[in-house]
This record gives C-alpha cells, sequence and structure tokens, in this order.
C-alpha cells in the first residue's frame, strides 16, 4: 500500500489531472471491489444501524462541508467514499433505518436515472452559460434542473432498459452490424468534414476575430523558467528568471500569489537587460506573508511561503519583490467569499476588519524583518480589477451575435475603494528602511478610467490579471529596481 499516499493523495495538488486520471481514483472503485469480493457482514444489528449512520454522515457532512477551496480529489475523497462504503456494508448485512429512508420511492428514482442525469446535466448547464450574458436566475437553474431530469428519465426509459434487457437487440450479429455501423458513421462524417471544412480562423466570425486578436501574445504562465542542476529538488522546484548566464546568482525574489506569476515576463525580460537573475516563488491564492493563512489554506501555499523565506535568507538575497492580490484576502473579492479571507489564528476571519487585522498583524513585522536585516523590499500595490471583463463570455457574445463586443474599462475611483483596506496599510511600511511601495495604477489608470485595452491589444488576460502585454506595459515602474542592483553591482569590488 505504498502507492497510497504519493500517487493517491497527489491529487490534492493537481486537482484537474486527479479527478480524471485512474490511476488517482483507482482506490475508490478498488473499494467497491474490495466490499463486493470480500462479502463483509455485520453480526450485531445495532452495530450495523451504527455504521449506517455513521456513513450517511459522512456523505452528508461532505456536502455540506466541502466548498470549491476543498482539495478534491485527494486526502478529502476519503470520507464520503468510506461513507458509501460503510453504509453498502451495514445494510448488506441488516435492514437498517437510514436503508429504509433512501429505498424510498423518490430517491429510487434518481438513484435509476443518476447516470443519465450525470451524463446529461453538464452540457444544459455549460451551454446555458455560454448562451446567456448575464449569471443564470434561480428560476433558469430550476428550469435546467427539470429538463435534465425529463431527458435523464427518457434516456433510461427508451435507452438503458431496453439494452439492459436485451429487447432491443436480442443478436449478436445485430450488435456486431451497429458497431460496425457507427464506426463506418464516424469515418465517413471525419472525411467529410477534413474535406469541407474550411480553417478555424475562416469559421470565427469577424468581431470574434477582434476579441481573439486583442488577448493575443500571451506568454503562458510559467514559460520563461529556466533551472541549473539541483534545482527541480530545491525549496519545492526552483523557478530562475532573468540572466540565464552560467555562473549567475540570483539577486532578486519575485513573491507572490497568481498576480505575480502575471508580471514574471516582464521581470524576466528586466532581468536579461539588466544582467541579473532572480528566482520566482508563487501559488495561487497564496498571500506572500509569513503567519497570515486562509481557512482552509490553499494546497501547497504554507509550503511555498516557507521555501521562499528560507531561500532570501540562506541566498542572502538583497532585493524582495512582493507580488499579490491584496484585496482578496481582506474583503474576498467581487463575489466576499469569506473563505478568502485570511486569519493569523486557528479561527476563521468572518469579516474585512477581521481579515485586515490579520493583515496588518503578519505583514507589518515580516516586512519590518527584511528590513532590519538590510534588504530591500518593494511591495506592488494591486493592479486595478476590471470588474466586468469576462474574455470567454465576450468571445462567445460576438459569435452568437456576430456583432462587435465593446470593453467597459473600470473607473479610478471603484478602483481606489477595492485597494483601499489593503493600501492603508501598505503605504505606511514605507516608513521603514530599504521599503518601496510601487503603484501601478499610475500607469494603468489616466483621466479616471483604468484602461482594459491599449492600442487594440488586452491589456488583462481576465478580471484581474494583467496579460504579457498587460505586465510590460509597467517597465518604467520597476526598471528603476534593476538600475538599483546594475549600479550596485558595478561599485562592488570584483
Amino acid at each position: 500500500m505504498k502507492f497510497i499516499p504519493d500517487r493517491i493523495f497527489g491529487g490534492a495538488t493537481y486537482a484537474t489531472a486527479g479527478s480524471y486520471l485512474l490511476f488517482t481514483r483507482m482506490w475508490e472503485l478498488a473499494l467497491g471491489i474490495l466490499i463486493a469480493l470480500s462479502a463483509v457482514k455485520i453480526r450485531s444489528h445495532f452495530l450495523a444501524e451504527v455504521v449506517s449512520v455513521a456513513g450517511i454522515s459522512a456523505i452528508v457532512t461532505s456536502v455540506i462541508m466541502f466548498s470549491d477551496k476543498t482539495s478534491f480529489p485527494g486526502i478529502a475523497a476519503l470520507l464520503p467514499t468510506i461513507g458509501a462504503a460503510a453504509f453498502i456494508v451495514a445494510n448488506e448485512s441488516h435492514p437498517t433505518r437510514a436503508g429504509r429512508l433512501l429505498s424510498s420511492t423518490p430517491l429510487i428514482f434518481m438513484g435509476l436515472i443518476s447516470y443519465s442525469l450525470y451524463l446529461w446535466h453538464w452540457p444544459l448547464f455549460v451551454f446555458a452559460k455560454l448562451a446567456s450574458s448575464n449569471p443564470l436566475s434561480p428560476m433558469m437553474m430550476t428550469g435546467l434542473c427539470t429538463a435534465a431530469v425529463i431527458m435523464s428519465w427518457l434516456s433510461y426509459r427508451f435507452i438503458e432498459i431496453p439494452f439492459r434487457k436485451k429487447s432491443f437487440i436480442h443478436r449478436r450479429y445485430v450488435v456486431l452490424f451497429l458497431g460496425a455501423a457507427a464506426m463506418g458513421i464516424m469515418a465517413i462524417s471525419g472525411m467529410l468534414i477534413e474535406q469541407h471544412s474550411s480553417p478555424l480562423s475562416n469559421r470565427i466570425p469577424l468581431p470574434a476575430k477582434h476579441v481573439l486578436d486583442a488577448s493575443s501574445e500571451n506568454i503562458y504562465w510559467g514559460g520563461v523558467c529556466f533551472q541549473t542542476p539541483g534545482d527541480e529538488s530545491s525549496y519545492g522546484g526552483l523557478c530562475r528568471i532573468g540572466n540565464a548566464t552560467k555562473g549567475a546568482e540570483p539577486k532578486f525574489v519575485v513573491w507572490g500569489d497568481s498576480h505575480a506569476e502575471a508580471m514574471v515576463p516582464l521581470l524576466n525580460t528586466l532581468g536579461r537587460a539588466y544582467g541579473e537573475q532572480g528566482v520566482v516563488f508563487d501559488s495561487g491564492n497564496c498571500p506572500p506573508i509569513i503567519g497570515a493563512h486562509q481557512i482552509p489554506p490553499a494546497p501547497g501555499c504554507e509550503e511555498e511561503k516557507g521555501n521562499a523565506f528560507r531561500y532570501i535568507r540562506n541566498h542572502d538575497i538583497q532585493n524582495v519583490i512582493l507580488i499579490a492580490r491584496w484585496s482578496y484576502y481582506i474583503s474576498g473579492g467581487q463575489n466576499n467569499k469569506i473563505s478568502a479571507l485570511i486569519t493569523d489564528s486557528s479561527d476563521r476571519a468572518t469579516s474585512s476588519t477581521a481579515a485586515l487585522g490579520a493583515f496588518e498583524r503578519t505583514l507589518v513585522p515580516m516586512v519590518a524583518q527584511l528590513s532590519h536585516e538590510g534588504r530591500s523590499v518593494y511591495i506592488v500595490e494591486q493592479v486595478p480589477e476590471q470588474t466586468q471583463f469576462d474574455l470567454r463570455k465576450m468571445f462567445y457574445h460576438a459569435v452568437r451575435t456576430n456583432k462587435n463586443v465593446s470593453f467597459i474599462s473600470v473607473r479610478a475611483e471603484q478602483s481606489e475603494r477595492t485597494q483601499a483596506l489593503p493600501n492603508s496599510v501598505i503605504e505606511t511600511l514605507v516608513a521603514l528602511p530599504n521599503v518601496h511601495v510601487l503603484d501601478p495604477t499610475n500607469l494603468l489608470c489616466k483621466d479616471g478610467i483604468c484602461n482594459l485595452e491599449l492600442n487594440g491589444k488586452l491589456l488583462y488576460r481576465d478580471e484581474s490579471h494583467l496579460s504579457t502585454i498587460g505586465a510590460m506595459s509597467l517597465e518604467s515602474l520597476f526598471t528603476p529596481i534593476f538600475k538599483s542592483m546594475e549600479t550596485l553591482r558595478s561599485s562592488s569590488p570584483l
């Protein structure tokens, strides 16, 4: 069973792959097979009742407690899986009250159509979201759920049952014939598509092309990193940027969340231009602050923060650049997500006031410590959030309507309100020696508007992350950092 911790629960870090790949989910299937083959029985009726209730409780707890922040699949998958296994074993041993409850006619009906419902609900909701320019209303959600149930029953009644009972296909040659016919239809369809289709770009309406053109030229995240021998196993795996000359030593660290990642193309370019190498420590939904955390913390966040801080001190890095979506950890973003708020204790923050207090109590002493050690700390205030920007919706709207879409930029005053709380703390830190605050709004906002596009190119890749072009537009903001490093290097004795 040595494979369990590393390979099964490895899905906690790579959630998408962990959800779909067999080797990360096979233990769940294996548990069901084990129950079927072992024929485990509980002798005591009372014990069976207890195990049955415990199993149902585990499943219900998972439904209530798990959120979009839960690492799933991962170790969290144990709770509902073992709960289901316990319920099955208990009711195979003795009839239980919980079992009789789940044997009611409505629940049996939902169980019978469950697989069809699983298949039908997804395309219905996906296409409905794409077709609507606004979030789906509760009435629309109810209608879609009703439609999914009806379509699932029709699938069950007229497809699943006939195939199971072999009333539709009762001879082997019919199965072979239908299989061959299906393969033939697929082959002919593929040939026709290949012969008569035009290039994809020619089939996209012109307004939608404009959306694509405006969002082009993005460097994919992590695409500029390089490593030297030993980096893969050091500090969780190093991402070096800038000067790639053999023997060059890192002189700066970029530390932050996904907003730091969005800024890396610019910092890599400047590092190469000024002959300086840097190391990037970034992790999504992970504020670069020792002692502050979400509940539950983002996967790998605490480890990444520890690696960054240790690397800075172990390698005596003199220039530390902190970049994050600071307001998100204090106010929860556009949706006011409580799970995004940070705390410095074991209790979850339930308000912006509490999160702001934790922000101040943790960021200030950490920056003060770095400053006291003689390091230059550059805190980058958050870029303006484009609250009405959704690139995917704009693209599909242009495809559906064949009309040009307008990019609505956020007003500067709205951006200032969003960032007021974290900036009230960050801007006090300039009083510390060697601490500098960089404000990107001075370059991104003009005449009361924080621009979403510039010369026909989008400055953002989503509502809060800068595009590669957007990051590059901040060159003058970061250039002084690299000039100071270059000056120090040239004045140092060989």
